[in-house]
């Protein structure tokens, strides 16, 4: 777009000095006329380059701001990864180690990590595309916050199972969003 406008400022100055030849003006209006056109035509061509290089600035901006959140974006899905496989990991240990049927809530309240889960649900759910898989993980991001802030004093078994059954379903699809995120 530069050379264009640089092309028709050469050519304009070029008719400009042939119509002026041929009309008989004397030598210092022509010197004006010519101040004129190549002032005006500077400011055209430095307008352009402008232009141009601030729309290289915007679109760099641009770049490095997406850059930046999908590096955010790639982090907290790390982190709901890690603290999911910690949490179930936890709780499978605790469960392999207890064969009762009920379990005091205040023992799993310090295996369960929820502060990456959170912050996901709250931050960076629109990444989850599905509104199914949106209500898997906020469903057990619930049921997580539910029992981290039980107040009754045991939890089945089997509540304890489904909630690792699902944690390891949502831990599968953070890992498949991961993975479609690079």
């Amino acid at each position: 777009m530069t050379k264009l406008a640089g092309l028709l400022f050469v050519i304009l100055i070029t008719f400009l000095i042939l119509i002026l030849d041929k009309s008989n003006l004397r030598i210092d209006v022509i010197n004006t006329y010519l101040v004129i056109f190549s002032t005006i035509g500077g400011s055209i061509i430095g307008g352009i380059v402008a232009f141009y290089v601030a729309k290289m600035q915007v679109e760099a901006n641009k770049n490095l701001e997406k850059l930046k959140e999908r590096k955010l974006e790639r982090t907290i899905c790390l982190l709901v990864i890690s603290d999911l496989e910690d949490t179930l990991e936890r709780f499978n240990l605790f469960l392999a180690n207890n064969k009762d049927n009920e379990f005091s809530v205040e023992s799993l309240k310090k295996a369960t990590e929820l502060d990456s889960l959170i912050k996901f649900k709250n931050e960076f759910i629109y990444l989850l595309e599905k509104d199914t898989d949106i209500k898997k993980f906020s469903s057990v991001v619930n049921r997580f916050s539910f029992l981290k802030n039980q107040e009754s004093k045991t939890v089945e078994r089997e509540s304890i199972e489904k909630l690792i059954k699902s944690g390891d379903q949502i831990k599968k699809l953070i890992k498949c969003l991961l993975k479609s995120k690079n």
